[in-house]
């Protein structure tokens, strides 16, 4: 990833990952599903279900919903803007009884959890084989997908100027 990149030498990116895991320990924490998303939830008549709850427990608490907000507003999958989406978002979290929050920070603390989640999939795709004669190439070319999506969401934040 240091090498991609053009706007930061390879001691800022790994300082930078050591700023978003000492951010991501000082997050609150609330019980979350641990991989939340369009592929775990089903539906039984009006009521939502989830699926794979083999992970769920502590984490910061805006984990699961940082992947889901990008779920949700893709095109290709759903029919709400990122905006349109956290807004909802927070309307029913605070109405709920969340613990208060800025609509500034909660962007935040989601920007930072998306980091976060694109270094451990760096790492978790870097340490698979995408060779694996198990996998075929459906499995790889969906591993290459996500590595992808990782380094470009990191790059692109890094090229900006911005981490």
């Amino acid at each position: 990833l240091a090498t991609t990149c053009r706007t930061h030498s390879r001691d800022d990116m790994l300082a930078h990952v050591g700023a978003t895991a000492v951010a991501v320990v000082g997050m609150p924490q609330a019980l979350n599903h641990g991989e939340a998303g369009p592929a775990n939830c089903g539906w039984r008549g009006a009521q939502l279900v989830l699926f794979d709850m083999h992970k769920v427990g502590p984490a910061p608490r805006f984990r699961d919903v940082s992947g889901l907000l990008d779920a949700v507003s893709d095109p290709e999958i759903g029919a709400v803007s990122w905006e349109r989406a956290t807004s909802i978002y927070l309307d029913e979290y605070r109405r709920l009884g969340g613990f208060p929050i800025t609509d500034g920070q909660f962007i935040e603390d989601v920007a930072v959890l998306k980091r976060h989640n694109a270094y451990g999939i760096l790492s978790w795709l870097t340490n698979s084989s995408l060779e694996d004669a198990e996998e075929g190439p459906r499995g790889r070319s969906v591993q290459r997908a996500w590595l992808q999506s990782a380094i470009i969401s990191l790059l692109g934040e890094g090229n900006q100027g911005e981490w």
